[in-house]
C-alpha cells in the first residue's frame, strides 16, 4: 500500500510539473503570439459546437438539392420557401414543390416524396410568351449548366437501375418475332412488357432464358397479344 501512495504522488507531481511548463510557455509569449493562440481556441471551439449542432438539425433527414433554371427562381416546399440550388435536409415524407418566377415563365408543380435516399430535383422554367423567350436566351448559361446536370443525374439512375435488375442491360429487344421492353409503373416497379403473337411467346421467353444473372421468376412480366 505504500508504494502505492508513491506511485500516485510521484505521478500526481508530474502533472503538475507539465501545466507550469505549459503556463511558463504561455506566459512567455509575446502579446501577438498570445492572441493568436487565444483566437485559434475560439474557433476550434466554435468548429467543434457548430458540427455538433450540425449533426443534430441533421439526424433523421434527407440530403436534398432542389435546383431550377434560371437561378432566380423561387422554390417552395409545402408552401415553405427554400434556396434554390442549394443543399437541404428535408425529413421523409410527402412534399408539394412549387417553382415558379414570373408571370413570363410557366410555373412547375408536382408532388415529390422524399425517402431515407438522397435525393436530386434538376429542372428547367419554360417560356410562356416573347418576354419569357428573351428572358431565357439572356440567362442560357444558367440553362445550359442545368440541363447538364440533368444528363449526368439520368445517366447515373441508369447505372443504378442497371445495377438493382440487370435484366435492363439486355432491353429493349424488337425484332420482326417478338418485343420486350419496360417500365415503371405509379409504384415505381419493374414490368417487363413481351408484345408477340402467341406462337412465338415460347421464342421470346427462350431468349429472356439466356439472360445472365436475370432470374425471371423475380421478374414481374406482362405478356400482351
Amino acid at each position: 500500500m505504500p508504494a502505492k501512495k508513491k506511485t500516485t504522488k510521484k505521478s500526481s507531481t508530474k502533472n503538475n510539473t507539465r501545466r507550469n511548463t505549459a503556463k511558463r510557455a504561455v506566459k512567455q509569449l509575446s502579446p501577438r503570439a498570445r492572441l493568436i493562440l487565444l483566437i485559434s481556441v475560439i474557433v476550434f471551439a466554435f468548429i467543434i459546437v457548430y458540427s455538433i449542432i450540425t449533426l443534430i438539425y441533421r439526424a433523421g433527414k434527407t440530403k436534398t438539392i432542389i435546383q431550377f433554371a434560371p437561378n432566380a427562381a423561387k422554390v417552395s416546399l409545402n408552401g415553405t420557401q427554400v434556396s434554390n440550388g442549394a443543399t437541404i435536409w428535408l425529413a421523409p415524407g410527402d412534399y408539394h414543390l412549387v417553382v415558379s418566377l414570373n408571370e413570363h415563365l410557366e410555373t412547375h408543380e408536382e408532388d415529390i416524396t422524399i425517402t431515407n435516399k438522397d435525393a436530386e430535383y434538376y429542372g428547367t422554367l419554360s417560356a410562356l410568351d416573347d418576354e419569357g423567350n428573351e428572358y431565357i436566351e439572356k440567362h442560357r448559361q444558367e440553362y445550359t449548366k442545368v440541363e447538364g446536370m440533368v444528363g449526368i443525374l439520368l445517366n447515373r439512375q441508369g447505372k443504378e437501375n442497371r445495377s438493382e435488375h440487370p435484366i435492363l442491360n439486355y432491353l429493349p429487344i424488337n425484332n420482326s418475332l417478338y418485343s420486350i421492353s419496360y417500365q415503371y409503373n405509379d409504384n415505381k416497379d419493374l414490368e417487363i412488357y413481351v408484345k408477340s403473337d402467341p406462337k412465338y411467346l415460347d421464342v421470346a421467353v427462350a431468349k429472356m432464358k439466356l439472360f445472365e444473372n436475370v432470374d425471371l421468376e423475380d421478374q414481374n412480366i406482362i405478356f400482351l397479344n
